[in-house]
């Protein structure tokens, strides 16, 4: 799994894309948990589309609202905050 930045070239909108190998050993259900998947601490997801590489390997990428932080740093500030 990797994630990348991205700019939107239709809207200009910084995005994230999330690329997930597919394995045919497995079920990959995380674009159907996306898709239904509507809570405030998750980053929406917008678009989705496959890729392949050189060797043949099939990715699924996931456009994902850009959130500049990590889980990790807010709950070090609001724990901090709350001190």
């Amino acid at each position: 799994m990797a994630e990348r930045i991205a700019k939107c070239l239709e809207t200009g909108e910084t995005v994230a894309i999330k690329k997930l190998l597919q394995d045919k050993r497995y079920k990959n259900r995380e674009l159907q948990t996306m898709r239904l998947l509507d809570h405030p601490n998750v980053a929406p997801l917008k678009h989705c589309f496959f890729s392949t590489t050189d060797k043949d390997e099939l990715y699924l990428n996931l456009v994902l609202e850009y959130v500049p932080e990590t889980v990790y740093r807010v709950s070090i500030h609001y724990s901090k905050a709350n001190q």
